[in-house]
């Protein structure tokens, strides 16, 4: 009796309200793991820039694809009684749970990366030797190619932060198979 009270479709409000939700308790988690993994690598003597670089996003996204695992979704869909079926509407397996939260969250933890990165070079920058010629450990061996990388890093930011502000709008607009639900074939549905 109680089901049939409910609405048996996802409204854009609930929706909007998983988003604020995950935004003020799982984002905080994922910036405070960013910034700990980040420094943890740049205290490492001798470490290149490359560990800088992936290992607050293999940290970051491991945790994110755990909590989907163990929460079916994330914690949020327990909060507001929200199920994560697959498209035929079958229940979610805690897998295919893990890899929708990793993908949801995957354009949020790299473009949180993406500013750590310009950190990490301007860090390389400033601790030349000499003030000359940085000395890039890492993917960089020579000046000459930083501006290659440090180019194909702000492309790949900018597409990440496309996802980043297009995935929440059209989660609005499909409030039951967001960009994340169509990638891992599954829909919200209220209990």
């Amino acid at each position: 009796h109680a089901f049939s009270e409910q609405s048996a479709v996802l409204g854009w409000d609930s929706r909007l309200g998983i988003l604020g939700i995950s935004a003020s308790f799982e984002m905080p988690l994922y910036i405070v793991l960013t910034w700990l993994s980040a420094w943890g690598a740049w205290t490492i003597p001798g470490a290149p820039m490359a560990l800088s670089v992936w290992l607050p996003s293999i940290v970051c996204l491991t945790v994110a694809a755990a909590i989907g695992f163990w929460f079916r979704g994330g914690p949020v869909f327990r909060f507001m009684d929200i199920e994560v079926r697959r498209a035929d509407g079958r229940p979610a397996s805690r897998l295919r749970c893990a890899w929708r939260n990793l993908v949801a969250w995957l354009p949020i933890i790299q473009t949180m990366n993406f500013g750590l990165v310009m950190m990490a070079v301007g860090f390389k920058v400033i601790a030349a030797q000499g003030g000359t010629v940085p000395q890039f450990p890492g993917p960089i061996t020579d000046v000459k190619d930083a501006p290659f990388v440090v180019l194909s890093i702000l492309c790949s930011g900018c597409c990440m932060e496309i996802f980043f502000f297009f995935g929440p709008i059209y989660s609005l607009v499909r409030p039951q198979r967001g960009l994340q639900d169509l990638l891992a074939d599954t829909r919200l549905v209220p209990r």
